[in-house]
């Protein structure tokens, strides 16, 4: 598994969509990502994402809060030939 910078790049604007959404009420964007990453993504290959907040920075912890969620622990587990991270 390795980090792709293009996707993290890619999922910046859709992270600043859903973090608006909570505030307001109001989804915005939300078409514009779904393409993106349909355009991002391989033929083939699935997109896995998992929307969390934290208000620290303690790497550790925010590996515990992933792993403790079903779905979070079950991305950390992904395996593949072209497995990525952002």
């Amino acid at each position: 598994s390795i980090w792709d910078d293009e996707l993290a790049y890619l999922l910046q604007p859709a992270i600043a969509a859903y973090e608006n959404e909570r505030l307001t009420g109001f989804s915005f964007g939300s078409d514009d990502f779904q393409q993106a990453v349909k355009n991002a993504v391989p033929e083939r290959y699935c997109f896995k994402g998992l929307p969390l907040c934290f208000a620290h920075m303690d790497a550790g912890k925010i590996v515990a809060g992933i792993e403790g969620s079903e779905i979070g622990a079950d991305i950390l587990k992904t395996r593949g030939d072209a497995v990525k991270f952002a």
